[in-house]
C-alpha cells in the first residue's frame, strides 16, 4: 500500500498538482495541466476516498470472504485513478 502511495504523490507531481493548488491560491506560478476543479481532480479524490475506506475496513473483516470484497473494492479505486486520469492526459495532448 505504502508502494501505491508513493506512486499516487509521484504521478500528482507529474501532473503539476503542487503547482495547481499554488496558482489557485496566490497565482505565484503557472497552473498544472488540470484545473483544481476538474474531472480528473474530483475523480482521484473520489478514488482517494475508496482506497482509504477499504485499507481501513480490510483488516477489521471478520471473514476472508470480507476482505476479499474490500481487497477488490480498493483494487476498483486504484484502476477508476488511474484509468481516468491517463485518459485526461491524452485528451489533454491533443
Amino acid at each position: 500500500m505504502a508502494y501505491g502511495l508513493v506512486i499516487c504523490c509521484f504521478a500528482a507531481a507529474r501532473d503539476g498538482l503542487d503547482k495547481t493548488i499554488q496558482y489557485t491560491i496566490d497565482g505565484s506560478c503557472n497552473p498544472g495541466i488540470f484545473s483544481l476543479v476538474s474531472v480528473p481532480n474530483i475523480v482521484g479524490c473520489v478514488g482517494a476516498a475508496i482506497i482509504i475506506i477499504a485499507a481501513i475496513a480490510t483488516p477489521i473483516a471478520k471473514s476472508q470472504h470480507m476482505r476479499e470484497i474490500w481487497f477488490y473494492v480498493m483494487s476498483g479505486g486504484v484502476m477508476l485513478k488511474i484509468v481516468v486520469m491517463e485518459i485526461a492526459r491524452i485528451i489533454q495532448m491533443f
